[in-house]
């Protein structure tokens, strides 16, 4: 465990008092989170997606009782079911696989020797995927659609299945190219070697945990499906898969794996995983026909902090904007899930003194509906708030444009990283503004005094070059704006004494200052204007925040790139839903902007992220944002549904 320093230890109560109503995350509920599930949380995972209380069904109990078997059963299972089966073989009656099926998984639940029960889950996994697919049975002898039995047969084959993987990966055989069990009845299983469907090679993910394993907190909606297969954590390793979109630690990813069985009737039959990305894949083909697999978007995301490094947990928020020296090197553009060339980035920008954390409410909704999953990926701008606006601006101005490089190299690719959207939640949405200038020279000649041609006719081309890095030039692949809760003309808290405080605090990177002065220096040179007029621009973030400072006053009055729909959701603590109100940080009069293509007012503090409210108008506008590609033909991977929508057209 490292070592804290006397600082660390007393920043932390001291800053929570100051920033209590000045940062963007500490005024709010706990993010999503998980804890490890007890065995009877992870047994109930299966359950529950049927609503299925434990023990035999009813046929079967009536089964054993009008046959006598109680006394077989208690005293030798494993006699009982090769009895069975030889009557399965005598009669090939369905009924018996489902009996057969039920009582090696509740035997295996029974059994305390682990070799034992896994080799009756293999027996229950077996008889349940016999008694779904098999081919020996005609259509009309198949479970059908609404048979309540096809329910429980799946329910024991997901969960005989979690616990066979679950055996074979902590004996670490998952990778081996072959592995054998023995089913209760003594056949042999020959394993061959795991296929994979997911987006990075095998041997780039850490480990592969089943959902069940964990115990969603602090989290309402829980987006998982019903369906054939084991919704897995696939944890990728941090290693760096692109140069412009990086893993915040090790990353956890929505996975599902099958167990495909080879239903011949030798006395060694064959069996493989099967995992799937289930950002791709929703369905999986067995004998012919598209079953539908099991989902669970809910947990990887809930388990997202468990997989972060140390120094980028929420604990370390205020450090991050105190020292924003330290977050030089993890500052830039981070991936929920692995770049898909189809899919349309949406780029969100977090507050002050927050992370990519506080939008993992927000995500985890967005990907209940499956037209947003299937078509948009998210990303995240992890930055130091206590950083100028115009700095964290700059940088993200030029992660974006890597991105761009490094993706948009094929057709597909460039027409969806050309409908990107961003994000902006509060100082976010500021750095947002400054980066979709629609005059690119507007904020240098508004601190000069001087418009860029004559500016530029003074500089020698060294000043000119340093000069242009805060030229903001409308990204062109950005095509629509969503803000939220964002001080446009600054908020009165930045003022209180303990705002003055912490900035005070804050240590702005060195590099920067020195680049600033130099900066400043030039423009001074040029135009003799005074020091103190211009040194505003290497404030604090905190101190952009406050409505008289100059820079916020200069963007306030800047214009949005024309040809941007941009989208306002503003909050109101008292709940009224109309102009006026405040969401306890800044008012609506702060927050309001001319122009928008819309503007939502939500019941809602300054955390409007997390405002179900805002999560539907930001699903609402997503799928506007489709229904537009649409009607300019794009081609979209998975199409929008043909019905009539009642989304509105950009004003």
């Amino acid at each position: 465990m490292k070592k804290r320093s006397a600082w660390q230890y007393l920043s932390g109560p001291v800053l929570l008092c100051i920033f209590f109503l000045c940062g963007c995350s500490l005024i709010t509920p706990p993010n999503p989170s998980v804890r490890f599930a007890m065995k009877y949380e992870r047994d109930a995972y299966y359950r529950e997606a049927m609503l299925q209380s434990g023990g035999f069904s009813f046929r079967t109990q009536n089964f054993l009782r009008s046959n006598l078997f109680h006394k077989l059963l208690n005293e030798d299972p494993a006699k009982l079911v090769a009895m069975l089966e030889g009557m399965y073989r005598a009669e090939q009656s369905p009924m018996m696989l489902e009996i057969l099926a039920d009582i090696c998984f509740n035997e295996a639940g029974r059994s305390s020797r682990e070799d034992e029960a896994v080799a009756y889950y293999l027996s229950a996994a077996i008889y349940s995927y016999q008694r779904l697919f098999s081919p020996a049975f005609s259509r009309e002898e198949r479970l059908g659609r609404f048979d309540p039995s096809s329910c429980q047969q799946l329910v024991c084959y997901n969960a005989s299945v979690a616990k066979i993987f679950e055996y074979i990966r902590n004996r670490e055989l998952l990778l081996n190219d072959s592995y054998e069990l023995k089913d209760v009845s003594g056949r042999r299983i020959r394993f061959d070697k795991l296929k994979s469907h997911l987006p990075f090679p095998v041997g780039s993910y850490d480990n592969f945990i089943s959902c069940s394993a964990f115990k969603i907190q602090n989290m309402t909606l829980i987006n998982r499906r019903f369906g054939i297969g084991v919704p897995l954590v696939a944890v990728a390793k941090p290693d760096e898969q692109y140069q412009s979109l990086r893993m915040p630690g090790r990353l956890p990813m929505p996975a599902t794996v099958v167990l495909n069985l080879d239903l011949t009737e030798t006395r060694e039959s064959r069996a493989s995983f099967e995992i799937y990305d289930t950002f791709v894949d929703e369905t999986v083909k067995i004998d012919g026909a598209e079953i539908p697999l099991a989902l669970d978007y809910s947990t990887p995301i809930a388990a997202f902090s468990e997989f972060l490094p140390e120094d980028l947990v929420e604990d370390n928020l205020i450090m991050a904007m105190l020292r924003p020296e330290n977050m030089e090197q993890k500052t830039g553009l981070y991936m929920l899930e692995p770049y898909d060339p189809g899919k349309i980035p949406v780029v969100f920008v977090h507050g002050l003194m927050s992370s990519p954390d506080t939008w993992n409410l927000m995500m985890n909704a967005l990907r209940n509906y499956p037209v947003i999953r299937r078509n948009y990926q998210f990303w995240f701008y992890r930055y130091s708030s206590g950083n100028p606006v115009i700095i964290s601006a700059a940088v993200l101005r030029d992660q974006l444009y890597a991105a761009e490089k490094e993706f948009a190299v094929t057709p597909e690719a460039k027409e969806t990283v050309s409908r990107m959207i961003i994000v902006g939640h509060s100082m976010g949405g500021l750095i947002t503004r400054t980066l979709m200038q629609d005059n690119p020279n507007y904020l240098l000649e508004q601190f000069s005094g001087e418009n860029w041609k004559d500016l530029s006719a003074k500089l020698t081309d060294e000043e000119r070059k340093e000069l242009e890095s805060v030229q903001f030039h409308k990204p062109g692949f950005v095509s629509r704006v969503v803000l939220m809760a964002v001080p446009h003309r600054g908020s009165s808290m930045a003022k209180w004494s303990i705002a003055r405080f912490g900035s005070n605090l804050i240590r702005i990177p060195s590099k920067v200052v020195s680049r600033s002065l130099k900066f400043l220096g030039t423009i001074i040179r040029v135009t003799n204007q005074e020091n103190e007029l211009v040194n505003e621009m290497i404030y604090t973030g905190i101190d952009n925040l406050d409505p008289d400072n100059r820079f916020i006053k200069v963007l306030s009055g800047s214009s949005f790139a024309s040809g941007v729909p941009v989208h306002s959701v503003i909050g109101d603590i008292d709940g009224r839903g109309a102009p006026g109100g405040t969401d306890g940080i800044v008012p609506y009069s702060s927050s309001h902007i001319d122009g928008v293509a819309s503007e939502l007012i939500v019941d809602s503090g300054h955390s409007v992220q997390k405002s179900p409210e805002a999560i539907r108008e930001l699903a609402r506008i997503l799928r506007q944002h489709l229904l537009a590609a649409r009607k300019e033909g794009v081609p979209l991977r998975f199409a929008m549904p043909q019905k009539k929508s009642t989304d509105t057209e950009e004003k």
